[in-house]
């Protein structure tokens, strides 16, 4: 180590010294300005209500942001994460604006009262807290002390809440079943009523069909011969496949047994609700209204009996 004197103060070792009157010892007056000076720079700023101190990593040069909790971390706490960025860092410490080093229990929100010096591997950085930084941090902790009690105030009445929300749900529900009842009745009638004459009007078909089997059999065995019935026999099945392709032409669908007897229920149905003076607009939305009750009830007993938050309904969910 090299010693010198300037104006009564001796520089031992990078440690700074004062001479004592009438005597050759020197006082070490702190540790302030025994380390290098710094190559990089540490700046803070508030970012969203948060501290953020940009630092330099030894090992990359580059600059790296990391985030302060001031109300639960510790200075431990913030040179564990500054530390973590960087391997090459192998040393970092807190020293206050008078050169004492800061405990590692400190909390931050101490820390950051005043300006602090911090050292990384044996370099000094200088970390100036902004002069409106108090009042931004404690404007932004109001707003988050808000939001916390909003959560803390839909927690604890949350039950209540949907207690209430599932009485009502059951009351529009039971009134909406009791105006569906009546509608429901003469709907079952006019179902049977429709189910019988849909039927009448397939067996009919099947009585056709058999007659004209007959009707065709007399004529080429009694009447005339086969070479007569032949021709007349081609173009009834040329008339059939027509009228086949006719009902595909404005029907836009292809000719099963199944879904002709469903169309030909709808079309007796429509017919005979309109004769009878059906409601079946108000019918299909009595029905829909119920279906959508239902399923907000079962959304949201589940959780209640849990006592957990309720998802959110199923076109939430798709969109």
């Amino acid at each position: 180590m090299s010693m010198f004197l300037r104006s009564g103060v001796a520089w031992y070792g990078g440690v700074h010294w004062a001479r004592v009157a009438s005597s050759s010892r020197y006082t070490c007056f702190g540790w302030r300005y025994f380390s290098a000076q710094s190559s990089g720079s540490v700046s803070m700023s508030l970012r969203y209500g948060q501290p953020v101190i940009s630092i330099p990593l030894p090992s990359t040069k580059q600059q790296c942001d990391v985030s302060v909790m001031p109300l639960t971390e510790t200075v431990e706490d913030f040179l564990n994460n500054v530390k973590s960025e960087d391997g090459g860092i192998t040393s970092a410490a807190v020293y206050s604006e008078d050169g004492n080093r800061m405990s590692i229990t400190t909390t931050m929100d101490h820390v950051l009262l005043s300006d602090f010096d911090l050292d990384i591997n044996g370099i000094k950085y200088h970390v100036k807290i902004p002069d409106d930084y108090g009042q931004k941090y404690l404007d932004s902790s109001e707003d988050r002390v808000k939001d916390v009690v909003h959560r803390l105030y839909a927690a604890l009445h949350m039950d209540e809440y949907q207690w209430r929300k599932h009485q009502e749900m059951n009351g529009q529900l039971e009134k909406l079943k009791a105006e569906l009842l009546p509608l429901e009745q003469q709907r079952v009638k006019l179902d049977e009523l429709t189910r019988q004459r849909t039927n009448l009007l397939l067996w009919s078909g099947l009585g056709a069909m058999s007659l004209q089997f007959g009707f065709f059999a007399q004529l080429t065995w009694g009447e005339y011969s086969w070479d007569i019935m032949e021709p007349v026999t081609y173009f009834t099945t040329c008339a059939t496949l027509i009228g086949i392709y006719v009902y595909f032409a404005l029907i836009r669908q292809e000719y099963l047994y199944n879904e002709a007897e469903d169309r030909l229920y709808l079309r007796r149905f429509h017919w005979i609700a309109r004769k009878r003076q059906f409601d079946i607009h108000k019918y299909n939305h009595l029905k829909d209204t119920i279906d959508k009750l239902d399923s907000e009830l079962r959304r949201l007993q589940g959780p209640m009996r849990l006592n957990l938050p309720t998802e959110p309904p199923e076109d939430e969910k798709e969109s």
